[in-house]
């Protein structure tokens, strides 16, 4: 089970305030959740978004700090990784830019900088799948509101995802 989620909660598009803590603990739950009905679990970091970018997505403009509420966010998700023996999948590192918005090559639209492309896809798959050695029964990606929205209107996000 590949758990990769955050980034809009964070930037609180939904106007509805959800800190560091909220978006980890709802993680750590999800991890909990899979582990005990016998999945193995990876932790994707938050992949990495910005404000103002998004195409028709607008970001909430007060905060200006997601990067680093990422970065803070990615930190934990780590520890806790490791400290359960969960795979971590370093999704942020693979697709960040230089502000930490995701790279162009790695975008849906080059004005949307928040969803991954196909090629997004395929790198953070690599990431989830580095243990080779270990046999997945099934990973599948979880999706964000945004991207089950898009799918209903538009059948493109998320086609890329598959059950292995």
């Amino acid at each position: 089970m590949v758990i990769a989620c955050g980034v809009n909660d964070l930037a609180e598009n939904d106007g509805q305030p959800c800190s560091i803590e909220r978006v980890f603990a709802d993680i750590r739950l999800m991890a909990e959740t899979g582990a005990a009905r016998g999945f193995k679990v990876v932790i994707g970091s938050t992949p990495p978004g910005q404000p103002g970018s998004g195409g028709r997505a607008r970001w909430n403009a007060a905060h200006a700090d997601l990067g680093q509420r990422v970065v803070e966010l990615n930190r934990l998700l780590k520890q806790y990784a490791e400290e359960r023996g969960f795979v971590y999948a370093d999704y942020h590192s693979a697709l960040k830019d230089d502000q930490n918005g995701l790279k162009l090559e790695y975008s849906w639209t080059p004005d949307d900088r928040v969803h991954p492309s196909a090629a997004g896809y395929a790198v953070m798959e690599k990431k989830s799948l580095r243990k080779p050695s270990t046999k997945h029964s099934s990973i599948q990606m979880q999706l964000t509101a945004t991207d089950r929205l898009m799918t209903s209107t538009n059948g493109k996000a998320g086609s890329n995802l598959k059950n292995i």
